[in-house]
C-alpha cells in the first residue's frame, strides 16, 4: 500500500518562519544604527513575503489536485456533492493528516484543520484505529454534549499505474437516538423487596407500650429512603414491602452501600435488640425477569445472615452490608421438621454417603459422625467421604473405629463411587459451596441429596437438594446436627467417641465457647456432655506437635499491623497441616490491643491458603469473598491457584480497603 500520493506541501519550507526571523533581525539591526544592513533584512523580508503567496497559491492548488485525485472516478454530479455533503465529512492520509473537510466539518472541530492530524482536531480518533478497522470504520465520539457516530471506508486512487489510498470519514449525528435510548434505560423499574428478618424477635423484646412506636419508626425510615429514590412501597404482610424506583436512582443506591441498613438499625424506641432488613433487589429484561431475580437476592441475603442486600442482573450477584452479627432463633420447630424429613429420606435410601469440604476440620468431621450415626440408627450403612484430616481429626478417626460399625465406614472418592446405588442418598455437611466439597462426582452420580450448613451464602450454592438446613445463626454444622439426632427416635444412643467427635466440632467453631455462641449452643453441648463426653479428651484432638508449636510462632513474628486495625502475616511451607497452623496463628494475632481483624496468608504446594478471623465487628467474610472464597462474619478463608504470594496480598489489602 503506497502513501506517496499525498499533497507534497509538508515538503515546502514554510516561508511564514523565514519572514518572522528575518524581520526581527531587521528591526535589531536598525537600532544598530547599521541602515545598510537593516535595508537589506527588509529587503529579503519583502522577498520572502512575495515567495510566501506563491507558495500559499501552490498548496491550495496541491490540495485541489489531491480532492480531484480522490473523486477521479466520480461523475461531476457526485463531485458537486462531496462539497455540498449535508453530513460532516473529512478526508485524511493514511498517517493521518486531514486533507480535505467540508463546512459542516468546521462548524464542529473548529476552523484552519489543513495540515493537523485527525487527534488533535477529534481525540478519540486515531489513525491506527482507523486502519485496523478498515473494513469496519464505525465508532462514536462525542463533542460539545452531542454524540456522533463515525463511519467511512479506505478510497483507492490510481494515476499513471500508481495507487494511492485516502481515509473518508462520515459523522452521523445520534445524539437524539443516545438521549432516547438513555432514557429508556433510565426509566426501567427496578424490583426490591425488604424483609424486617428478624421481626417476631423485635416484638418479643420491645415492651409492649413501644411496639407500635418501633413499628411506625421502621415503617418511617423505608418509606423515607424510597421517597428519595422517587419510588413506590407497598407494604404487603407485617413484615414484608415491596419497593419499585427507576433504574436511573440504582447507581445511588448502590453509592450510598443500601445506607437504609443502617438507618433502621439504628431505631432504639425499647427495642432491646436492633432491628435489622435483608433485601433483595433485581435489574432484569423485563418485569417478570426482576421478579426472578429479585426472589433469588432475597434468598441469598437471608442465606447469608440478612442485615444486608443483595443485587441481581443477568451477569452477577453484588452484595452491601451484612456487618452485623445475626441472632439465634430460640425456636427448634424446623430442626424438628428436617429431623423428620431427613429420617424418611434415610429410611427410603440404600445407603448414605456424607462429605464435607476438602481439608476437614472438626465440625467438618463431626458432622459427617452425626449422619453416619443417624444412618446407624436407621440400620443403614453409611459411609464417610475423607481426603486429607488434621491432625486432631486423625486420632478421633482412629477412636471411632474401635467401634466395629466405624471400621467399614471411612472411604475416598474413588472407593465410594463403588457402592453407589440408584437409590443412595447423598448428605453434603458444613459447606454449600459446589467448588469445595470433598466428592464432587458422587454429588453428581446422586439425585438424592440433602444439605446441611451454618456458613453465609456465597454464590457458588450447591444446586439440587432435596432437603436443606441452612442455618448461618448457628455456631456450628454440629450443634445443628446434635440438635437432629435428638428427634430421631426415644431410644436414641451415640457412643462416647462419636459424642466426642461432634463436641469437638462446636468446641473449635466457637474457640472453645467464646465466639458465636447462643442459648441453643450450651444446649447442644450440654446435650453431648450427658452422652459421655470427656472435655480433657476433646482437648487433646487439638494438640499439636512441637514443629507447629514453632511454625505459628515464626508466623506471628513475621505479623504487620496494617491500617491500624488489622493484623496480617504470610509464611512458606511444605510441611504437612499448613491451614491448622495458619487457623491458630489468626486467632492469636486477635489478642493483640486494637486489632479487630486478623489474616495469615500461606503459600503450600501450589497455592494460596488464607485464613481470616475476626472478633466480630467486622465481617472477614466479604473480604474472603473479593479473593474468591467465604465463610462466616468471624471465620473464613480462601484457597487460591495461579497467583504469587505478593499479589494475593496487594489483593487482600485492597479488599480490607474496600470493605471498610
Amino acid at each position: 500500500m503506497r502513501t506517496d500520493k499525498k499533497p507534497s506541501f509538508k515538503n515546502i519550507f514554510d516561508i511564514r518562519i523565514y519572514i518572522m526571523v528575518t524581520f526581527v533581525f531587521a528591526v535589531i539591526t536598525l537600532f544598530t544604527s547599521k541602515l545598510w544592513l537593516a535595508a537589506t533584512e527588509f529587503a529579503f523580508v519583502f522577498v520572502f513575503g512575495i515567495l510566501g503567496i506563491f507558495n500559499k497559491r501552490i498548496r491550495e492548488q496541491q490540495l485541489a489536485n489531491y480532492f480531484a485525485d480522490i473523486t477521479k472516478y466520480v461523475d461531476n454530479s457526485a463531485k458537486g456533492y462531496m462539497y455540498s455533503f449535508p453530513l460532516p465529512i473529512t478526508v485524511l492520509d493514511l498517517s493521518g493528516n486531514i486533507v480535505w473537510y467540508n463546512d459542516k466539518f468546521s462548524n464542529i472541530f473548529g476552523e484552519d484543520l489543513f495540515e493537523k492530524t485527525i487527534d488533535q482536531a477529534v481525540s478519540e480518533i486515531h489513525i491506527l484505529g482507523i486502519l485496523e478497522n478498515k473494513n469496519n470504520i464505525d465508532f462514536e465520539v462525542e463533542k460539545d454534549g452531542k454524540t456522533y457516530k463515525v463511519v467511512g471506508n479506505v478510497v483507492e486512487t490510481a494515476e499513471q499505474k500508481e495507487k494511492s489510498y485516502s481515509v473518508v470519514l462520515y459523522f452521523i449525528d445520534k445524539t437524539a437516538e443516545v438521549e432516547n435510548y438513555n432514557y429508556a434505560v433510565n426509566s426501567k423499574v427496578i424490583s426490591c423487596s425488604v424483609l424486617v428478618d428478624n421481626y417476631d424477635d423485635l416484638i418479643k423484646n420491645t415492651p409492649d407500650t413501644h411496639r407500635t412506636f418501633l413499628i411506625s419508626e421502621i415503617d418511617g425510615v423505608i418509606e423515607n429512603w424510597v421517597d428519595e429514590l422517587n419510588g413506590v412501597c407497598r407494604k404487603i404482610e407485617k413484615d414484608r414491602y415491596t419497593v419499585y424506583f427507576e433504574n436511573e436512582k440504582l447507581q445511588s443506591v448502590i453509592d450510598s452501600k443500601f445506607n437504609v441498613l443502617d438507618h433502621v438499625k439504628d431505631i432504639s424506641v425499647g427495642n432491646s435488640i436492633p432491628a435489622t432488613l435483608s433485601i433483595g433487589v433485581g435489574k432484569g429484561e423485563g418485569i417478570k425477569e426482576s421478579e426472578d431475580f429479585v426472589n433469588i437476592a432475597m434468598d441469598m441475603a437471608l442465606g447469608r445472615g440478612g442485615d444486608q442486600a443483595v443485587m441481581k442482573d443477568a451477569n452477577e450477584m453484588r452484595y452491601f452490608g451484612g456487618h452485623s452479627e445475626n441472632y439465634g432463633k430460640n425456636t427448634r420447630v424446623r430442626a424438628r421438621v428436617v429431623s423428620n424429613a431427613l429420617k424418611e429420606l434415610i429410611d427410603e435410601a440404600d445407603n448414605i454417603f456424607v462429605f464435607g469440604h476438602k481439608n476437614a476440620d472438626a465440625d467438618c468431621f463431626g458432622a459427617s459422625v452425626a449422619v453416619a450415626n443417624i444412618a446407624r440408627a436407621r440400620n443403614k450403612q453409611a459411609y464417610i467421604i475423607v481426603g486429607n484430616l488434621q491432625s486432631g481429626i486423625e486420632m478421633a478417626k482412629d477412636n471411632l473405629q474401635n467401634d466395629e460399625f466405624y471400621q467399614n465406614v471411612f472411604v475416598n472418592e474413588a472407593q465410594a463411587l463403588n457402592f453407589v446405588t440408584a437409590n443412595s442418598l447423598c448428605v453434603v455437611v458444613d459447606t454449600h459451596s459446589s467448588k469445595l466439597i470433598e466428592a464432587p462426582r458422587v454429588f453428581e452420580e446422586i439425585k438424592d441429596r440433602v444439605l446441611v450448613d451454618h456458613h453465609r451464602r456465597g454464590a457458588d450454592y450447591l444446586e439440587g437438594c432435596v432437603l436443606t438446613y441452612h442455618e448461618p445463626y448457628a455456631s456450628s454444622t454440629c450443634e445443628l446436627m446434635t440438635e437432629i439426632v435428638q428427634y430421631i427416635s426415644d431410644d436414641f444412643k451415640m457412643s462416647v467417641a462419636e459424642a466426642q467427635a461432634i463436641y469437638a466440632g462446636i468446641v473449635l467453631d466457637t474457640k472453645n465457647f467464646n465466639v458465636k455462641t447462643g442459648v441453643r449452643t450450651f444446649e447442644a453441648a450440654t446435650f453431648l456432655r450427658r452422652k459421655g463426653v470427656d472435655t480433657v479428651e476433646v482437648k487433646k484432638l487439638f494438640q499439636t506437635d512441637f514443629d507447629m508449636h514453632i511454625a505459628k510462632s515464626k508466623v506471628l513474628a513475621n505479623a504487620e499491623i496494617y491500617n491500624n486495625e488489622f493484623a496480617i502475616s504470610s509464611w512458606s511451607t511444605e510441611g504437612e497441616f499448613p491451614s491448622v497452623v495458619s487457623a491458630q496463628a489468626a486467632d492469636e494475632l486477635l489478642n493483640i490491643a486494637g486489632v479487630k481483624a486478623s489474616f495469615v496468608l500461606c503459600e503450600s504446594n501450589g497455592e494460596i491458603l488464607v485464613s481470616a478471623r475476626s472478633v466480630g465487628a467486622y465481617n472477614v467474610q466479604l473480604v474472603m469473598e473479593a479473593l474468591g472464597g467465604g465463610g462466616h462474619m468471624t471465620v473464613a478463608g480462601a484457597q487460591i491457584k495461579g497467583k504469587m504470594l505478593s499479589e494475593v496480598l496487594e489483593t487482600l489489602k485492597e479488599a480490607i480497603n474496600t470493605v471498610q
